[in-house]
C-alpha cells in the first residue's frame, strides 16, 4: 500500500530501495530512522514477496534486489573525550551539583564507565558490588514498559546471562558516599520514593534529564542520548582493550559495526598503538613498502 495502487507483480526493486531509503519515523515528523530499523522494514519486504512468489503471485522476489543498508548510517553517535569531560568533571561536590545529586551522577557514570545497557544499571543493588575488584555485575533489568525490575538481562535468553564491568575511582567515590544514605539489607541503588510511590530510573526520566544535564554543562546532544554511552564505550575500546575482553564486557559474542564509530585517523592511530604494529607495518621506515 506504501506504493499506491500497483499490482504485485509490477513492483520493482528500484521502488522498493527508493521505499526504504526514504522511511521517516511517525513518532517524530520529518526525523529518519536509523539504518539497522529501515533494514528491519527490508527484511519484512522480503518476506512478505516469498510468500507471494511461493504462492505464484509474483515470479521474482525484487526485494531480494535490494542491498541492506549499512548498519553504522544514521547511527546513534559516540561522546568526545572534550564532552565527556564537560560532563564529568573532577570533583564530587562539583559532579554532584551539576547532575543534581549524587544518585544522578552515580547512575550516569557506570553507564559511562560500562557501556551497559541504562536498564541494567538501573536495576543494579549493593551486592552487585564487588569492592575489591573495582566492579559490577548484574543479571536483572529494569524493563522499559513497566519500569520493574526483571530478572533478566537482553541477552539471558541468547547465552550470556549476565554483565559485568569495571568502575574508575571517580565513580566507586561517588558510590561509597551514596551508599551510606541507603536504607536495607541489600538495597538497589536507583529505587527511590516519588509521590508515596517506590519505582526506578527508566529511560524517558534519565533521557529527560540526561538532556538538561547536558545544556547546564554546554554539551549539544544532536539527537544523542543516554544510549550512545554504550556506543562511546565499545568505540573508546577498539584496538585498547584485547578483543575477547571487550566483547565480553558489552555481552557480545562477535563485533557489531553500528558499535564502531571511530574516525578513519583514529582507527589509524588505534592500529599504530597495538605493540608490534608500527614495526611489522614499517611505519615511519624509508624502506615501507617494499617487499
Amino acid at each position: 500500500p506504501a506504493h499506491g495502487d500497483y499490482l504485485i507483480n509490477s513492483l520493482t526493486d528500484v521502488m522498493i530501495e527508493d521505499l526504504v531509503i526514504d522511511l521517516e519515523s511517525k513518532r517524530r515528523r520529518g526525523e529518519q530512522l536509523a539504518n539497522d530499523t529501515k533494514n528491519k522494514v527490508l527484511m519484512c519486504y522480503r518476506i512478505v514477496l516469498q510468500e507471494a512468489l511461493r504462492q505464484g503471485y509474483v515470479s521474482h522476489n525484487e526485494a531480494r534486489e535490494v542491498q541492506p543498508l549499512p548498519a553504522n548510517g544514521g547511527g546513534r553517535g559516540v561522546f568526545t573525550d572534550g564532552e565527556l569531560s564537560l560532563l564529568f568533571p573532577c570533583g564530587l561536590a562539583q559532579l554532584s551539583e551539576l547532575w543534581g545529586g549524587l544518585r544522578w551522577a552515580l547512575y550516569f557514570c557506570i553507564l559511562r564507565d560500562t557501556g551497559w545497557r541504562p536498564g541494567e544499571v538501573a536495576a543494579l543493588r549493593l551486592s552487585s558490588y564487588y569492592p575489591e575488584l573495582h566492579g559490577v555485575f548484574t543479571t536483572s533489568s529494569v524493563d522499559f514498559h513497566t519500569h520493574k525490575v526483571k530478572e533478566r538481562i537482553k541477552t539471558t535468553r541468547s547465552g550470556q546471562k549476565f554483565k559485568s564491568g569495571f568502575l574508575n575511582p571517580q565513580t566507586e567515590e561517588i558510590l561509597k558516599e551514596y551508599v551510606l544514605s541507603l536504607e536495607g539489607s541489600d538495597p538497589y541503588f536507583f529505587r527511590y520514593v516519588y509521590r508515596s510511590k517506590e519505582q526506578f530510573i527508566y529511560p524517558e526520566v534519565a533521557n529527560k534529564h540526561f538532556k538538561s544535564v547536558s545544556r547546564k554543562a554546554g554539551v549539544n546532544l544532536d539527537g544523542r542520548t543516554q544510549y550512545c554511552f554504550r556506543h562511546t564505550f565499545n568505540t573508546r575500546y577498539i584496538g585498547r582493550l584485547p578483543e575477547m575482553a571487550r566483547l565480553l564486557l558489552m555481552g557480545h559474542t562477535s563485533n557489531r559495526p553500528e558499535y564502531d564509530h571511530l574516525t578513519p585517523e583514529q582507527n589509524l592511530r588505534r592500529v599504530l598503538q597495538i605493540d608490534g604494529a608500527r614495526e611489522a607495518l614499517g611505519v615511519g621506515e624509508k624502506n615501507f613498502g617494499n617487499v
